[in-house]
């Protein structure tokens, strides 16, 4: 599976924003980043699980004070919310960077081909030249939320599933002809949560601190949270004055409920109830200078969505 930069198939879950505060330069704008966003839908497979993700609708912008965009994986029943919803937005600035999926109840017992849950993914890719020979960035993340509700649940881990994940990669760029370009820094991160009412299961991987922020896991209803915000130095000291680095940066969100009766599951990449949080990149010494194409996209990417998420599941079911 290859990837472009018209159609990012899907890391498993992304932002980068210049916070106009956090800039030495004082920037109005952050040049010219690409924005790439995907959205997933998962569908039952008629037996309580999901089949693969299916592409659903993806697209891409380059430059812009901003990003937004969002789609109704299908009709709502007047009176309620959607039943499986995606969106994915950037603000300029660094006011705001989030991207979400959620599943709302439906009918217990989903037929095959139900959608029953989805996945938002944003890319922002962004190019810099090298100023000061003490430039420094620093990539900060301010929140992450997973919500899984299921009141009525009996007491096995099967039934909703939720993650957000968040990846960063810098590269040397300053020679356009090295495609791939140098890998300089990376960062991942993925916490997850899934179950059912009374047992749910939190796990998470890299280096981000989350805890059971409400309800708990062996009760109907639990929120997790990011303890704190998580600041984190992008190695740029091997860059010389004059050269560039870019910085590719997204989140994606993944959510299914399967129950699809008094349950919810919801998965946001920011806290969704403080619309000025999301995450940020604050640098100092550099200066954007639009996106450059030659992205280079490693082979490793492409399964990450399947491997964080339904080995998860598959390995609860064969349990």
């Amino acid at each position: 599976m290859k990837r472009n930069p018209s159609l990012v198939i899907s890391w498993l879950a992304a932002l980068l924003c210049a916070a106009a505060g956090a800039s030495a330069q004082g920037l109005t704008h952050i040049g010219d980043p690409l924005y790439d966003f995907n959205f997933y839908v998962f569908l039952s497979d008629g037996q309580g699980g999901v089949k693969d993700e299916k592409p659903l609708h993806s697209g891409s912008q380059v430059g812009g004070s901003g990003f937004q965009a969002s789609i109704q994986f299908t009709a709502p029943v007047p009176g309620t919310p959607p039943r499986v919803h995606g969106e994915v937005y950037s603000n300029e600035g660094g006011q705001s960077f989030w991207s979400k999926t959620l599943s709302a109840p439906t009918n217990m017992f989903p037929a095959e081909d139900v959608p029953v849950g989805g996945s938002s993914e944003l890319l922002i890719y962004q190019t810099f030249r090298k100023d000061d020979p003490n430039g420094t960035f620093n990539m900060r993340i301010t929140d992450l939320f997973l919500r899984g509700s299921e009141l009525r649940g009996p007491t096995n881990n099967d039934g909703l599933f939720g993650s957000v994940v968040f990846e960063m990669r810098a590269y040397d760029s300053t020679d356009q002809r090295a495609v791939p370009f140098p890998v300089i820094d990376a960062f991942g991160s993925a916490t997850q949560l899934y179950g059912r009412g009374m047992e749910w299961t939190m796990d998470n991987t890299g280096p981000l601190n989350v805890e059971v922020s409400a309800g708990s896991l062996f009760g109907g209803s639990v929120s997790v949270d990011l303890v704190e915000p998580y600041v984190r130095p992008i190695n740029v000291s091997a860059l010389e004055v004059g050269e560039f680095v870019s910085i590719e940066f997204r989140v994606i969100t993944t959510a299914w409920d399967t129950v699809q009766f008094d349950s919810l599951m919801q998965a946001f990449g920011r806290d969704p109830l403080q619309p000025t949080t999301g995450s940020f990149l604050e640098y100092s010494g550099f200066t954007p200078v639009g996106p450059v194409f030659a992205v280079p996209e490693p082979e490793s990417y492409a399964l990450m969505l399947l491997g964080l998420a339904l080995l998860a599941w598959r390995r609860l079911r064969a349990s």
